[in-house]
């Protein structure tokens, strides 16, 4: 038998070592000793800080919690660093604020698959897991580049913290870029104009910044001085967003390209995959499209991702219908659907595609836009295909720049249709599977980002909702209810600024992940070097 020192806390935080009670534990038991051995006082602040990083997320939507969301952790990773077994405690307090603030914010998937594939529950379990791990082994390196090498955490925390967004939304399998800290901004377009500079990782640092800030002017109350310096920075700093967003706002031409009118068909997950249902769905929506032609004489019609239940070279009559409908109003339309090719073995991949349906004598249709980001949960194991990049359709009133559903929560896609010269953006999305849960409000929080980091309008058609446009100054408009069947016509304002986001790229995220790399780079040297750190020095520097 071997045994776990269990030590106690007291609410005060104050580890009472003479108190500690040593209790025998099987082997095997011995690491679920280790994950589940935190003081009450540290659960307390972990369940705190994901809540309140929940709060900064759509539907709440708040402006403070993006600002002191992570306080509640910092003051954990802010305690003595000499402190013997405080990596392993620091790992296992990581963990759990990631399962904690990640379970909570995608309930969403867990909702989904529960009601539509069970089984996908296998896959959803142990990403939630995964990003807890990495955010333990975040909260590690930091602390441990405060111990060996006196790196404050005001200098190491943002740029790691942002560094885990980058590696993320690049993760050979997950690729998990949903909702960075600097997307919760978006309903507040006056503090997200900086995105045109240094995109959503750029607000992420800045807010990460803030909150390091703020828990260090926390833990020194007592010393006046550092505590108006450090509350000093933040209120200078969100001053300067604020006022670069005033005048921004003020020079950016805006301009308007033409009228489009978003489907919103609100049909039903479950049922469109239904076969003897498939053709009175495309029916219902050509008559939904149909009103909206005749009603608004729009320039241009969008359909949701999806739109037609089943891959459109198994259906030549819905792409005859289609062809028919855009001739017949003179209206291009951009429809959803699912497309299919040979492989060269003979067998078939699928697709998760766009057309546009061009009014031509001819009937005719431009080459597909196949999406390119999956969403591993829902797509690759239901034999989708990732396409190649691309996605820009001729339309009358300019370039239409596609992206597909989870394709909006990468900056990398939208910028790459601005450099290609679009005129503005187009989000297609089906958001059925959302059912009543956070994920559609949170969804179109992306494109806010999108708009302004690029300075293109965009126009969405969502299956279930919400649809609507952003203009490039990240204002959204004529904004769709939820679940009802219904359209949405309105002016789509775009601008020809070219952003210098959209020249650099993001080079916040890349500069996080090269100062991140560095700081581990010089901590090592150090060790090696047999250089130590004199913890006295680092414990009263407050940062």
């Amino acid at each position: 038998m071997s045994t776990l020192c269990l030590s106690s806390r007291c609410w005060t935080s104050t580890r009472c070592s003479q108190s500690s009670a040593l209790v025998s534990l099987r082997p095997s038991a011995r690491y679920i000793g280790y994950v589940l051995n935190l003081a009450r006082l540290d659960w307390v602040r972990l369940v705190a800080a994901a809540l309140l990083l929940n709060l900064a997320y759509p539907p709440f939507h708040l402006f403070l919690p993006s600002f002191v969301c992570l306080v509640p952790v910092l003051l954990l990773l802010h305690e003595p660093v000499g402190r013997a077994g405080r990596l392993r405690t620091h790992l296992v307090q990581g963990f759990w604020f990631g399962v904690i603030a990640n379970g909570i914010l995608f309930h969403w998937v867990a909702v989904a698959v529960w009601k539509f594939k069970p089984w996908i529950w296998l896959a959803y379990v142990p990403s939630i897991l995964l990003l807890g791990l990495y955010t333990g082994v975040l909260f590690v390196l930091v602390v441990w580049l405060r111990r060996q090498a006196a790196l404050p955490l005001i200098l190491t925390f943002p740029a790691a913290w942002t560094a885990l967004e980058w590696l993320l939304s690049h993760h050979p399998v997950i690729q998990l870029s949903w909702l960075g800290l600097g997307t919760s901004l978006t309903r507040y377009p006056v503090f997200v104009q900086i995105a045109d500079v240094v995109g959503a990782r750029g607000l992420t640092y800045l807010l990460v910044t803030a909150n390091v800030a703020l828990a260090l002017a926390w833990k020194h109350r007592s010393e006046r001085r550092r505590r108006v310096v450090l509350l000093g920075g933040v209120v200078a700093g969100l001053t300067t967003v604020g006022v670069y967003g005033i005048a921004r706002m003020q020079i950016i031409e805006l301009r308007r390209a033409g009228d489009v009118t978003v489907i919103q068909p609100n049909i039903e997950a479950r049922q469109k995959w239904i076969a003897i249902s498939q053709d009175s769905i495309v029916a219902a929506t050509l008559q939904l499209s149909q009103r909206a032609v005749n009603s608004d004489a729009p320039d241009l019609v969008v359909w949701p991702e999806v739109a037609l239940p089943g891959p459109l070279p198994y259906h030549a009559r819905w792409e005859r219908q289609l062809a028919d409908h855009a001739w017949e109003n003179h209206t291009p339309v951009l429809v959803g659907a699912l497309d299919l090719r040979a492989a060269p073995d003979g067998s078939a991949i699928f697709y998760n595609a766009a057309f546009l349906f061009e009014p031509t004598p001819m009937r005719g249709r431009q080459e597909p836009y196949y999406k390119h980001s999956l969403v591993l949960l829902f797509e690759r194991f239901n034999g989708i295909a990732a396409g190649a990049s691309g996605g820009v359709f001729e339309t009358p009133i300019g370039r239409a720049g596609v992206m597909i559903c989870y394709e909006t929560a990468f900056e990398q896609f939208a910028r790459a249709h601005a450099r290609n010269g679009t005129a503005f953006l187009v989000g297609m999305s089906n958001d059925a599977w959302f059912s009543a849960t956070t994920g559609p409000s949170q969804h179109f929080a992306h494109l806010v980002m999108r708009a302004i980091e690029t300075r293109r309008g965009v126009a969405r058609a969502a299956n279930t909702g919400p649809s609507g446009f952003v203009d490039p100054l990240g204002h959204p408009h004529h904004r769709s209810p939820e679940d009802v069947a219904t359209f949405v016509t309105g002016p789509l304002i775009t601008s020809d600024a070219v952003s210098p986001y959209v020249r650099l790229g993001d080079w916040v995220g890349t500069l996080s992940l090269l100062l991140t790399v560095s700081f581990g780079v010089i901590a090592t040297l150090r060790r090696r070097g047999g250089w130590s750190v004199d913890k006295v020095s680092v414990e009263s520097g407050g940062l």
